[in-house]
């Protein structure tokens, strides 16, 4: 009963995260590519100005330690059409789950 109890608690919290994680990385995004606007940048690199308006707006959404998550990552890369995607990525600590040996759930987005 208490694996029961512990894994919806773990995996609720860890599913928040998810979704947390998803809506800032969709704002670094989309604040990074209105940045960039109708410029076409050199070698398909983010401009630093553009990088840091994304990263800016992913630190507002989703800080550090946000639900207990540890080792916070965020990553944007310039596609071939001048679109910007972006991928993050968490580790949710587990309370209760700990005790039947999951320590941590990872989340990617």
């Amino acid at each position: 009963m208490l694996a029961l109890v512990g894994g919806g608690i773990d995996m609720g919290r860890s599913y928040l995260s998810e979704s947390r994680l998803q809506q800032a990385c969709d704002a670094g995004v989309l604040a990074a590519r209105k940045k960039l606007g109708a410029v076409k940048p050199d070698g398909g690199v983010i401009p630093d100005d553009v990088a840091d308006a994304g990263n800016r707006f992913f630190n507002l959404n989703f800080r550090n330690g946000a639900y207990g998550s540890e080792s916070r990552t965020f990553t944007m890369t310039m596609d071939d059409d001048f679109s910007i995607s972006g991928a993050a990525s968490v580790i949710v600590p587990t309370t209760i789950m700990r005790l039947f040996g999951n320590d941590q759930v990872p989340v990617k987005v």
